[in-house]
């Protein structure tokens, strides 16, 4: 009954919501009196009063009804002749069936909420992420069709026009930082230079995605890391033709368009994981590890350098290495901003709304990877059972897995600036050589004089003699050194635990590194006895802080001389520009400057 009346409100009738009465003479007349009232409330009853008026016409009733008429009949719309009444009323008896029941299909618990504002459109199903990896992670048949996708690409001349792109001036000032540090797009500009290159190979395999090379997997020999076999990318270039690479996927002896490389033997070692994710806690901020992450010692700018020849250089994209350098590069930035949780918009140095010369893109439009559609793969994911996700370089003779390794140390080490600087590192001391050059080579290519910003230098220099000071166990002074740290420069049984062995699953956080690595006022802890490999060469478990200042396998250097290397470093600079010392200095807090001559350390 209710839901009836208010139906027939919803159509216009405005009665109490009953059955007008209905004379004889017109239910004579129609067949369906009750769906003629239910359809047409008002003109229906119109005409029967109008035929009763008719018949009893004068008396002072019917001009009442008349009157009455007269103000309820409302105007009355021309008749569609497409449409006749029988179907008109077919139509509305059937919404009126319908309309008791849309409450109840709306919306739970029988009421239908009435919309504020018209629905959203129905967004499109998102495709899945590509997924970049590690190359020792990629399998045999994803590298031959990456490495057939850019042979395919160099050969086609448009390989050449994108190195081009980056030797030009203008490009190059808004790729790289300045030295007064005014440029922050060297991250962002690289991460869409690598997405158009990768949409590039995408045109001639779909299914290519860019690698990235972890080079801090190869810290304790970079000279024999995989990736620089013939397996992969190739050796260095043959000093007699020009240092044309000829081996590798990638070999070519034409000196139009062969790949220049040539690698120092004197490298020193890279940087290790613990120096990588002690750089990314330490920089919240994103001017400064920006800075640092693209011009600090045994960084991106070390890799240029060590590779050498077009690497090193303003035509670096010429060699197919510089976008899996940049890849890495792309994905340390990747991970600082799940860290720092500044996926969306980080602390941007600079406009982040303009476009990044000269794509049409901006910072703001660049910050998710994910939103870009790609991400980075986790390699803890794999199953070593599926022959068909086998690493290529395990196919290729590789001992262990050791991308799925580094990814257990790095969620292993500590999320704790000072136990990351107590990590003992075994690998050499990346060659301080290869930051001058790369400053060098900056300050060619921005022709900059003297614009150098104190603070960025302030922070080169900090980072600087922060890995210069670092606690290393002397190489040759275990003979265990090399299975204990599988070539990442670091204890891996002290901060995984079981030797890193393969069948270990990842352990949860940094907990395990937490019970191992040494902070302040740490005392050993004797229930641990059994894991002390270096107890019998070195008289101790190497845990604590006291137990690395006494042992004879370590080169410990004391807080004070690393301020005063600083100092040191900062005065050999502050002399070369021919300004004051106290500018370029930062010491930790309580340390003291003090007139301090330069020395040789």
């Amino acid at each position: 009954g209710k839901t009836r009346r208010l139906a027939l409100r919803g159509l216009g009738f405005r009665g109490n919501g009953k059955t007008p009465h209905r004379t004889k003479q017109s239910n004579d007349n129609d067949d369906n009196d009750d769906n003629d009232v239910l359809s047409f409330p008002f003109r229906r009853r119109t005409n029967d009063v109008k035929k009763q008026a008719t018949k009893t016409s004068g008396t002072h009733r019917d001009r009442r009804v008349m009157m009455r008429v007269r103000r309820r009949t409302p105007p009355r719309s021309p008749r569609r002749p497409c449409c006749s009444s029988s179907s008109r009323r077919l139509v509305v008896c059937a919404l009126l069936l319908l309309l008791p029941l849309q409450g109840l299909l709306a919306a739970p618990g029988g009421r239908s909420p009435r919309p504020l504002s018209p629905p959203f459109p129905e967004q499109p199903q998102q495709r899945l992420r590509e997924q970049r990896k590690e190359i020792r992670e990629v399998t045999c048949e994803e590298w031959d069709r990456f490495s057939g996708a850019v042979n395919e690409f160099r050969m086609s001349g448009k390989w050449r026009e994108f190195a081009d792109l980056h030797t030009d001036p203008d490009v190059w000032r808004v790729a790289h930082s300045d030295g007064a540090g005014l440029q922050a797009a060297f991250l962002p500009w690289h991460r869409v230079y690598l997405r158009r290159m990768e949409r590039e190979l995408q045109k001639i395999d779909p299914g290519v995605t860019i690698p990235y090379w972890n080079w801090a997997l190869d810290s304790e020999d970079p000279l024999g890391s995989p990736v620089l076999s013939d397996d992969f990318f190739g050796s260095t270039g043959d000093p007699e033709n020009s240092y044309c690479v000829v081996d590798g996927s990638f070999g070519d002896a034409s000196n139009e368009t062969c790949v220049q490389r040539g690698i120092a033997r004197d490298s020193g070692g890279f940087l290790t994981l613990a120096d990588l994710k002690e750089v990314l806690m330490r920089n919240e901020d994103y001017g400064r590890f920006v800075n640092t992450l693209e011009n600090g010692l045994g960084l991106h700018g070390h890799l240029h350098m060590f590779l050498g020849g077009n690497m090193a250089n303003v035509n670096s994209p010429k060699d197919p290495l510089f976008y899996v350098h940049h890849s890495f590069v792309d994905m340390l930035w990747w991970r600082w901003q799940k860290m720092h949780n500044r996926m969306g918009s980080p602390a941007y140095k600079g406009n982040a709304s303009a476009p990044l010369y000269p794509f049409k893109e901006s910072a703001s439009d660049v910050f998710s990877a994910e939103e870009m559609g790609y991400t980075y793969s986790n390699p803890l994911e794999r199953d070593p059972k599926d022959n068909a996700t086998i690493p290529c370089y395990l196919e290729k003779g590789g001992e262990r897995d050791i991308v799925s390794l580094g990814e257990r140390v790095w969620t292993s080490l500590p999320d704790d600036v000072y136990r990351i600087r107590s990590v003992v590192r075994t690998a050499p001391r990346p060659n301080t050589r290869f930051f001058t050059e790369w400053q060098d080579l900056r300050t060619t290519a921005h022709e900059m004089q003297n614009a150098v910003d104190p603070e960025m230098v302030k922070f080169q220099i900090d980072q600087v003699a922060g890995v210069l000071a670092q606690q290393r166990i002397r190489s040759r002074s275990l003979s265990s050194l090399s299975s204990s740290t599988m070539g990442l420069g670091l204890p891996i049984d002290l901060i995984v635990g079981g030797g890193g062995r393969d069948d270990d699953g990842p352990r949860g956080g940094s907990d395990r590194a937490a019970d191992v690595i040494p902070g302040p006022g740490d005392e050993k802890d004797e229930e641990d006895e059994d894991e002390c490999p270096y107890k019998e060469e070195c008289g101790s478990c190497l845990r604590t802080a006291q137990e690395l200042a006494s042992s004879p396998c370590v080169d410990t250097y004391s807080e004070e001389f690393r301020e005063k290397l600083t100092v040191a470093i900062a005065a050999d600079f502050a002399y070369i520009q021919d300004e004051p010392l106290e500018q370029y200095l930062v010491l930790e807090a309580g340390a003291t400057t003090t007139t301090t001559t330069t020395t040789t350390t």
